[in-house]
């Protein structure tokens, strides 16, 4: 599993030049967009930039209990900026340090529920977490209120990590997040990991700034936070692939799915990868063949008239993101 590069920055980082970024191997950036009743400057330039170079962009809110802005207030401010600057990937709660808030953990954690709740529930998605061990057990009570969000855990490395970023999960490897940063709360494992902060990178990413935070995510959550499906090279179906198929065609379709996969139309024209596994899905299909009711549709080939078409069936596997190539 090789991770993916990506930065996170706000306008500390000043003028970036993005296309040197992405000529460095960066594949994404998340940006700030506002804290408390404050846009940041830069999100909407940076969006743009960032965009017109190729590179996938998000943006985050850092979350600021010691604001005078209530939480409805700071989440609608987030959501106008977010969507004025037209993100192509997840957004990102920061939780850390605001200040000297006097807030308790119980009142703290409140807050953040009041934020988020109102900001995944207009975009419909939940967002990331990126918090620090310390900070989440000394004031947040290591709650497991946030745990279905994914979590951005900031564990930085010593040492200078290679100047190309295709080269950061090779130089990060075997190491991983220290115990002192690691784990965090209750979540069970980090989606992406904020692992070095070395003084004198920003330059070489095209940013202004002495230093640049450096982030890793795994491949299969970067391709959920981007709408995409990570493609791989020629992987058989395993167990697993097959399991996903009878699972979500359970439900939706009828027995005549059986006809469809065992029609010769199918195995010419539809998915060979998939054929070729066809000995290892045939014990699974007359379990089908007894357990789905029947939904009217025009006939399949192989079929007897009352099944499902062969696009129903290529929707549904499409459905369970397996990477195969169409014939």
């Amino acid at each position: 599993m090789t991770l993916v590069p990506f930065v996170d920055i706000a306008h500390w980082q000043g003028n970036v030049d993005f296309r040197k970024m992405a000529a460095q191997g960066v594949k994404a950036v998340l940006c700030k967009v506002s804290q408390g009743r404050t846009p940041d400057p830069k999100w909407l330039t940076y969006a743009r930039d960032a965009k017109a170079a190729g590179l996938f962009v998000g943006g985050y809110m850092f979350l600021d209990v010691t604001s005078s802005a209530s939480p409805a207030e700071q989440a609608s401010l987030f959501l106008r900026q977010l969507e004025a600057g037209q993100p192509t990937m997840l957004h990102m709660y920061d939780c850390e340090w605001d200040g000297g808030s006097s807030a308790n953990d119980a009142a703290r954690i409140a807050y953040y529920e009041a934020v988020m709740s109102r900001v995944d529930g207009a975009l419909g998605k939940t967002g990331a977490i990126y918090t620090i061990r310390s900070f989440w057990s000394g004031y947040c009570a290591n709650t497991a209120a946030f745990n279905d969000h994914d979590l951005i855990v900031a564990a930085p490395l010593s040492g200078m990590p290679p100047a190309h970023a295709s080269g950061w999960d090779a130089w990060a490897a075997g190491r991983g997040p220290a115990a002192k940063y690691y784990p965090v709360g209750t979540w069970s494992g980090w989606s992406a990991w904020q692992f070095a902060v070395p003084p004198g990178s920003g330059p070489t990413y095209g940013a202004q700034s002495t230093a640049i935070d450096m982030d890793l995510v795994k491949p299969d959550v970067f391709a959920r936070w981007t709408n995409q499906l990570v493609q791989e090279e020629d992987v058989p179906l395993d167990q697993t692939d097959i399991n996903k198929i009878v699972a979500a065609l359970s439900p939706v379709i009828s027995s005549q799915v059986t006809a469809v996969l065992r029609s010769p139309e199918f195995k010419v024209n539809f998915f060979p990868q998939v054929v070729t596994q066809v000995a290892a899905v045939e014990p699974h299909l007359d379990v089908l063949d007894t357990s789905i009711a029947a939904i009217p549709t025009t006939s399949v080939p192989g079929g007897d008239g009352g099944g499902v078409t062969e696009q129903q069936v290529r929707d549904i596997i499409n459905a369970t993101h397996l990477t195969t190539d169409e014939a």
